[in-house]
């Protein structure tokens, strides 16, 4: 992403934990990363599983998107309602995911 920043040393985590603070909504996206052995299942990068749980913590909107065969998308708030995907069908994807995105920039908020 490129926001016009100027680099500075400083910690990657703190950078992340304030943008989400920041933000209105938090988009995941939960990609396969290593294949489980002997599974057809894979994992995800545990730094958005944990900025999941900060945006959550931080009772910030949540809209997840999980790549189908990803394991899990974390814990205690594994069972938050996301979309799966497939890198293949990506058009479907977007067509799930435009709806919401409407929802979310209307004057009146989200519907729920």
């Amino acid at each position: 992403m490129v926001t016009g920043e100027k680099p500075k040393a400083d910690l990657v985590s703190k950078k992340v934990r304030e943008r989400i603070e920041n933000a209105t909504y938090f988009l995941g996206i939960f990609t396969r990363r290593d294949r489980l052995k002997g599974r057809r299942e894979w994992t995800t990068s545990a730094w958005v599983i944990d900025e999941k749980a900060y945006a959550l913590a931080n009772r910030k909107k949540l809209i997840l998107l999980r790549e189908a065969g990803v394991q899990s998308i974390g814990g205690i708030q594994g069972d938050y309602e996301y979309i799966e995907f497939t890198r293949d069908r990506l058009d479907d994807l977007f067509i799930k995911l435009v709806p919401i995105l409407r929802n979310l920039a209307t004057p009146t908020g989200p519907q729920t």
